[in-house]
């Protein structure tokens, strides 16, 4: 950011009037690195794929598909609530592999899954058939342990989902998809009970009372609910 700010300063056109195309280039630079899905459609597919994106954004780009994870937390979380530290696998494009292929790093990494592409065959002189194809990729990929940070909302219910943008595994040339993390509470922990209503579970701490309980959560539901220790 300091850097950006000191060239974008010096290189201004209000300043250097004829330095506009570079400082031009300092912008777009500064805006690919700030942004990581535009960094992966520029290292794998140059500036006009990052063009593409800013015009038509996922419209035009083919995007990966997403990817979901269960995590189990205890009564006291959903309870309690909080923020927690969470790793999940996802495969990305290895950056390193095309710069210094020969870091040690990169001994697992592996060919990126190639592109599917479509083509006509001719069968004769008046009939074909389309055949789809891979094209090989030129990029290497590896699976990397993401962290992520899921916040846990107090009386978060059995069931709900964390959305992370853009966390989910990579491609070359295409949008990452995003980490979809599914929340599993587990239930039957001391001082706490749970009602479910709905087919929607929320937990409760045995503090409150039961005509508190009762009035709250039992008389505003429009149907039956069951109660659990």
């Amino acid at each position: 950011m300091r850097t950006y700010r000191e060239l974008s300063i010096k290189y201004h056109p209000d300043k250097n009037p004829e330095s506009a195309e570079l400082f031009g280039r300092i912008r777009d630079a500064y805006e690919i690195l700030s942004d990581p899905v535009k960094m992966l459609l520029y290292d794998t597919g140059g500036m006009d794929l990052v063009k593409k994106y800013e015009k038509d954004g996922d419209g035009e780009i083919e995007r990966v598909d997403n990817f979901e994870v269960n995590h189990e937390i205890s009564l006291e979380e959903a309870y309690k609530g909080g923020e927690k530290e969470i790793t999940v696998n996802r495969r990305v494009v290895c950056r390193s592999c095309r710069l210094r292929p020969e870091l040690p790093r990169c001994r697992k990494c592996q060919a990126c899954p190639g592109e599917r592409r479509q083509r006509q065959v001719w069968m004769d002189q008046w009939h074909y058939r389309i055949e789809e194809y891979e094209v090989p990729s030129d990029e290497r990929c590896t699976w990397d342990r993401q962290k992520l940070k899921l916040q846990i909302e107090r009386g978060t219910m059995f069931g709900d989902r964390a959305h992370f943008p853009s966390m989910g595994s990579q491609l070359p040339k295409h949008i990452p998809g995003d980490a979809l993390v599914t929340i599993k509470v587990r239930l039957f922990r001391e001082n706490l009970f749970w009602v479910e209503c709905a087919s929607k579970t929320t937990v409760f701490h045995k503090s409150l009372s039961l005509p508190f309980f009762m009035d709250q959560v039992i008389q505003a539901a429009e149907t039956p609910c069951r109660l659990g220790y």
